[in-house]
């Protein structure tokens, strides 16, 4: 239990080996926007080892990216029912909480996460992204941005968040652009880095060409990563036109990206 979930311990070593091979293929395609098959060898792990909490936390996880939440939120509690102290199951159904609007049970998840394991880079990115969006409270959500990049200065999505402070809350663009760049060194196709950084380009003016290069990625990794986002309801700046773009529109909560939050133009991520 723990850090690496729980599994059948009954398994014979060949069997464990197998259900190792299946996750870690499970997790390849999942991260590589191949759903289905992703699905299908989280659906295989679980066929021979019921009991593999990172396979359910991950297969909630894409459901969750697929919009099919009530799946996901049925996974995440039969991998916290398994093993009550299993982290990544935690933060993600916190996420999952967050996202269907139960904030106090979502708040609740992830400080069980952090007592649990007070260096979990994903809840500290998480609870940050809670506290930057919906608790109003920026200077803890750096505190916690700070805390997650110090265990891990390569934690792109921290990154991202702190960049995304930086930008929209303090208004230190300078800080904000250095982030972005270096978040960009880390992760070439970030999402939330590609959107606020072609953002920040045309607030300053510096290169519209490459700002609009930017967004335009950004919205095609959108569709191939999370194509439950493009059929959500949570009003996020999906398209491509830039009257969705507009400074005037209401920051918007987007219910399948990873984590994702939309400010009007400046996503933080989880």
């Amino acid at each position: 239990s723990g850090k690496r979930g729980r599994y059948d311990a009954g398994l014979t070593a060949e069997e464990q080996g197998r259900v190792e091979e299946l996750y870690l293929l499970a997790e390849g395609a999942h991260h590589s926007g191949n759903f289905e098959a992703g699905a299908n060898f989280y659906e295989d792990v679980l066929s021979l080892d019921p009991y593999h909490t990172r396979s359910l936390a991950g297969f909630a996880m894409l459901m969750r990216m697929l919009g099919r939440l009530e799946e996901a939120e049925s996974l995440y509690l039969q991998a916290i029912t398994i093993d009550s102290s299993f982290p990544d199951a935690l933060c993600g159904y916190g996420l999952l909480l967050r996202t269907i609007d139960r904030h106090e049970e979502a708040e609740a998840m992830y400080i069980r996460s952090l007592q649990l394991d007070p260096f979990h880079v994903n809840t500290l990115c998480s609870y940050g992204a809670f506290m930057h969006t919906l608790k109003n409270n920026p200077d803890e959500a750096e505190r916690m941005y700070l805390r997650a990049l110090k265990i891990d200065p390569h934690h792109v999505d921290s990154i991202c968040n702190y960049a995304a402070l930086k930008h929209v809350v303090r208004k230190d663009l300078a800080s904000a652009e250095l982030l972005y760049r270096m978040g960009l060194e880390e992760n070439p196709e970030h999402v939330g880095i590609l959107y606020n950084f072609s953002s920040l380009l045309e607030e300053t003016g510096q290169n519209d060409e490459r700002a609009q290069q930017m967004y335009d990625k950004a919205m095609q990794l959108i569709q191939l990563h999370s194509p439950g986002m493009m059929d959500s309801d949570g009003g996020s700046h999906s398209s491509d036109s830039d009257a969705e773009r507009s400074d005037d529109s209401e920051a918007s909560r987007n219910h399948n990206y990873d984590g994702m939050y939309v400010y009007p133009r400046v996503r933080v991520s989880s």
